[in-house]
């Protein structure tokens, strides 16, 4: 199932939505690895994997293979992912203050970690060609408060990547209708209140 992105909420002094929520897919393989000894001798064993990509699985409905072993089977299940985009929206998507803290600093301890990967693995060419380290050890701890107010660069949805290039694209009643038809079909399975069709 390709994901597509719902706007159940938007802020209403705004046109800005206050959060999305984007329907996604992922896969369970089961697969059979055959191993061998240092005498030859094969055993088998069952594993499992989780695939996030839906050419993974159209691969495996195709060869009956993953990773070059047999598929015992394939479970599939979609899920409704959120993301805010205000922080109006982080507040109804978690309303308990105390997560929404532990969510906060979650995120922004990866970003640090990022940073300090960053600086101490950072290399540059010296005038003989050779590789060396941009970062030297100071006394003082590095201080990281700054690093938390740059923008992280983050990777666009399939339906902000839609939504970008709609803006200039021209549509024939045909095809509004049809997008239309398409989002009622997924408010009312966001809501429960339906089933998708095709």
């Amino acid at each position: 199932m390709a994901t597509v992105t719902t706007t159940p909420n938007q802020v209403s002094a705004s046109s800005a939505m206050a959060y999305t929520s984007e329907i996604e897919t992922r896969w369970r393989v089961s697969y059979e690895k055959v191993n061998k000894d240092k005498e030859g001798n094969e055993t088998t064993e069952v594993k499992t994997d989780l695939l996030t990509k839906e050419e993974d699985y159209q691969e495996i409905e195709k060869t009956g293979k993953y990773d070059g072993h047999t598929v015992l089977a394939v479970d599939s299940q979609s899920f409704l992912k959120y993301k805010a985009n205000t922080k109006a929206g982080m507040d109804e998507l978690i309303p308990d203050e105390k997560e929404s803290v532990a969510m906060w600093n979650r995120g922004t301890s990866t970003k640090q970690d990022n940073k300090i990967r960053q600086i101490m693995m950072q290399t540059q060419e010296d005038e003989n060609g050779n590789q060396t380290w941009v970062w030297t050890p100071t006394a003082e701890p590095y201080d990281l408060r700054e690093s938390l107010k740059v923008e992280t660069k983050v990777r666009m949805s399939e339906f902000e990547k839609f939504a970008a290039s709609a803006k200039t694209m021209q549509f024939t009643p045909d095809q509004i209708e049809f997008f239309k038809n398409l989002f009622a079909q997924r408010e009312a399975q966001s809501s429960g209140t339906g089933a998708l069709t095709e």
